[in-house]
């Protein structure tokens, strides 16, 4: 039987002939060990024997002293041709290691190993001329194949028990996940079907929103109005707020007379006070809108100067009448609480900061209206010239509100004022109350089902010019007086026109024709006082019975008819705050009147108490026609 020889094929070893010369094996000992003297051929035996020598792994402190202080630059030379050295080998040692994989590959896949092989191997090696032997294994004993096979069957049930454990922590994990989720859809959808918009995240597609806030507001304010809806722990839905980085924030308006708040628009308790979803929806949207009203008030404020409006740092200042103004600030939510002492609450203001709001946000609304419209319309021609819509107008319409207001409670003390004069003198005399476009009442008690119509009158309104009629019933009881204001943005203009069925004076009559508009209240007030006083003077003519007779009743006189060639005279002078009597004895003849005395006088104070202006004229018609008349007046009025 022949037998088989082994080959070995390995790289022969070669040494470097130049560190084999003399002069380098002398620098060597100088370097290492410091010149010929130290050294010995017992030492250099005992180092090869114990194998302490390494000459050629020892490194000299001499070479790295030198090689530290060389320049960086040289050292990162240095270390790159030394990484392409190593790399150089490493692929060289690689290529022989495929030529040598190759060629005995040669032997069974000619064509598949002629691949890899180099083309230098190619022409100098025939293939298939190198080959491989298996060598014989030793003998596998039975009982350790037996205990391998235990051994793989313990890992085998090892392993199917760890896949168990996992895939009943999966299940769990799994139908807690489907609970939470199941939770979590389900209050995603009930915020749908409550109106809310949902949608995808812009920066995180895999991630829904809600949006409370309005398409229609600008960039800043619609950008915002967007938020996550995150599951939380237990699989309820968080509105996440974190991106707006911008605490609640609410509208606050405030009643301002001379240093001290009269009333506030806050203080009663928050309906959205729960922790609920719907709620933070709310408070979101709420705080978004309140932000965007006070951005556009604050930049129409800078506007209207000229309307003394004062634009402060944080708040806007509204005039209301000459020493009362309206502040409004946007405050945080959490400090919406205003605490007012009794003795600075004020009665009739307490509900004007919230109508002010309310009229505000009603306003807001109604431009975002306007807003979706256009939108919604049919877009223009194409055109290099874009279209330009003007700013909303919300604070002009409050301003011309508050202006009206102001004028309207100014005419009304006046007219109080001259009632009561006219009470004291016991006639009868009736003011009804304004009447006016809009029932600003019933904008506190808004449903949702009635709301739309309502609105769209009070914005109707505000928006147009603001006008009140006030019905007036004269003593004759046959004249009627109607004063009807309107406002605008330029001021407040009145009429004053009389029922159709009377005529006062000629004079009087022109003043009171439709055409006749007043600018200014004084002098629609002096107008009214003319007016009255000859209807007043017509009264007494008409009522006397013939007594009393009065040729111009502008004029206020009254005068008797001769008698004995004497003849009584009166003249009635009504002011806005008093009413007065003036009497005189004339003789015919000589047309020489006595002096004129002021006998009764009628004011509006309420404790006044004098006798009536009919019982006056009665007394003075029967006073005796030679008397003097201030010591008759005197004694007559005394006695009554």
């Amino acid at each position: 039987m022949a037998t088989h020889g082994q080959l070995s094929v390995s790289l022969w070893t070669t040494e470097d002939p130049e560190k084999k010369a003399v002069p380098f094996l002398i620098s060597r000992i100088l370097e290492q060990k410091g010149g010929f003297r130290n050294i010995s051929e017992e030492s250099l035996q005992g180092e090869i024997v114990t194998g302490e020598s390494g000459v050629e792994d020892v490194e000299s402190p001499v070479d790295k002293a030198e090689e530290d202080e060389k320049p960086r630059p040289e050292q990162l030379q240095a270390a790159r041709q030394d990484i392409w050295k190593f790399t150089q080998q490493a692929f060289t040692d690689t290529h022989h290691t495929l030529d040598y994989m190759s060629l005995v590959l040669t032997k069974y896949k000619v064509r598949q190993a002629e691949v890899t092989l180099s083309p230098f191997l190619k022409e100098t090696v025939p293939t298939a001329s190198l080959g491989t032997e298996v060598i014989s294994q030793p003998a596998y004993p039975k009982s350790q194949k037996q205990n391998d096979e235990f051994a793989s069957m313990g890992c085998k049930l090892q392993s199917l028990c760890s896949a168990a454990d996992t895939i009943l922590k999966s299940a769990t994990k799994l139908e807690n996940e489907m609970k939470l989720e199941a939770k979590y859809w389900k209050q995603v959808l009930s915020v749908s079907e409550k109106g809310w918009c949902i949608s995808r995240v812009p920066k995180e597609k895999q991630t829904l929103g809600v949006r409370f806030g309005f398409l229609e507001s600008p960039a800043e304010f619609r950008d915002k109005g967007l938020a996550p809806l995150r599951r939380g722990e237990n699989g309820s839905v968080e509105l996440d707020l974190s991106i707006n980085r911008v605490r609640p924030k609410i509208l606050r308006a405030r009643v301002l007379h001379n240093g001290k708040f009269l009333a506030s628009s806050l203080g009663h308790g928050d309906k959205m006070d729960d922790d609920s979803l719907e709620s933070d929806l709310l408070r979101a949207r709420d705080s978004i809108f309140d932000s965007e009203l006070f951005a556009e008030i604050y930049r129409e404020g800078r506007n209207s100067a000229n309307r003394d409006v004062r634009c402060l740092d944080n708040g806007i200042l509204i005039p209301l009448e000459d020493t009362t103004s309206v502040l409004v600030e946007l405050v945080d939510r959490s400090s919406k609480v205003d605490v007012l002492l009794p003795e600075h609450t004020h009665t009739t203001l307490e509900k004007t900061p919230a109508l002010i709001l309310v009229i505000l946000r009603i306003l807001l609304s109604h431009s975002h209206r306007q807003t979706y419209r256009r939108r919604m319309e049919k877009p223009l021609a194409i055109s290099e010239r874009r279209a330009q819509w003007a700013p909303p107008s919300i604070l002009r319409p409050v301003l011309s509100y508050l202006q009206h207001r102001a004028a309207i409670s100014t005419l009304e003390h006046a007219l109080e004022q001259i009632r009561r004069v006219f009470v004291n003198a016991k006639l009868e005399f009736e003011v009804a109350s304004p009447t006016d476009q809009i029932d600003w009442e019933k904008i506190f008690h808004l449903e949702a089902v009635d709301s739309s119509e309502y609105v769209y009158e009070v914005v109707e309104a505000l928006s147009g010019h603001l006008q009140v009629s006030i019905t007036i019933k004269a003593p004759s009881q046959g004249t009627e007086l109607t004063i009807q204001s309107r406002t605008h943005a330029l001021g407040t203009q009145y009429k004053l026109i009389r029922s159709a069925a009377s005529s006062l004076d000629p004079k009087v009559d022109l003043m009171l024709s439709e055409d006749t508009i007043y600018t200014d209240q004084s002098d629609l007030l002096s107008t009214l006082v003319e007016a009255l006083q000859a209807d007043l003077v017509k009264s007494i003519d008409s009522q006397s019975r013939g007594i009393w007779h009065a040729e111009t009743p502008l004029w206020g006189e009254l005068e008797t008819s001769p008698k004995d060639g004497y003849y009584h005279q009166v003249r009635i002078n009504l002011q806005r705050d008093r009413l007065e009597l003036a009497w005189a004895v004339v003789r015919f003849v000589e047309e020489i009147s006595s002096r004129t005395v002021k006998v009764w006088k009628s004011t509006s104070n309420p404790e006044e108490k004098r006798v009536g202006l009919v019982r006056a004229m009665e007394l003075l018609s029967s006073a005796p026609l030679e008397s003097d008349p201030e010591a008759y007046s005197e004694q007559m009025f005394r006695s009554q």
